[in-house]
Formats: structure tokens, sequence, C-alpha cells
């Protein structure tokens, strides 16, 4: 014997399909959660990983820069800083000059710069 199923009519079949929409609606905004927050996250995601790659190049390209005049820093700064000696009266710096301490900290960034920026490289994703 043969099963006959009542599946309803009318206003009965629009009501019940409606309150299968309306579950499978939650049930997704359950699983996806809010499509606009998705986005922002999203979004904040792919924000901060363009300023990361953008100061992580900044650097590198800084350092390499660095890294390649090494020789002139440690030439022009030199003189410049045999100069300075003589301008402060034998001091390394004042409350008004940091030039000794700042072409030194420069040159030795620049004898860094190698290792460096292979170590930015290695351990940036």
């Amino acid at each position: 014997m043969a099963k006959i199923y009542e599946f309803p009519q009318g206003a009965d079949r629009k009501r019940l399909k409606q309150e299968i929409a309306s579950e499978r609606k939650k049930r997704l905004k359950k699983t996806t959660g809010n499509p606009l927050l998705k986005y922002i996250k999203w979004s904040w995601f792919y924000l901060r990983l363009l300023t990361a790659g953008t100061l992580h190049l900044i650097s590198v390209v800084t350092l390499a820069i660095l890294g390649a005049f090494s020789t002139v820093i440690f030439w022009i700064g030199g003189l410049i800083c045999v100069v300075t000696w003589f301008h402060l009266d034998h001091q390394f710096w004042t409350a008004q000059n940091f030039t000794i301490p700042v072409i030194g900290c420069v040159w030795v960034l620049s004898l860094l710069s190698a290792p460096l920026v292979e170590l930015m490289n290695k351990k940036t994703p």
C-alpha cells in the first residue's frame, strides 16, 4: 500500500516556506557571522598587512642604501666629526649639537645593514 503524505496548501504552504527560510538564515548567520563585520575584519587584516609590507620595504631599502654607502659615510662623516670635534671645543656633543654620535650611529648601522636585511627578510613573512 502506498503512503500518502498531505502537503500544506495555500497560506499554510507560504508560512511553512517562510519558517524554513528563516531557520536557514539563522543557521547561516550562526556559521558565517555578520557579513559587515566579516568585511571589516578582512579590511583591517589587509590594512595591517599593507602597512607591515610598506614598513618592511622602507626599512630594507634604507638599510641597503646605508650599506652601499658605508665607505662614503665613514670618510665624509669622519671629516664632519673632526670639524665638529674642534668646533665643540673637544666635546662629543652639547645640548644643541649631536652630530658626532648621530654620524657614528649611522656608520655602525651601515656596517650592520647586510646582516639586518638578511634577518628581516628571513624572519618576516
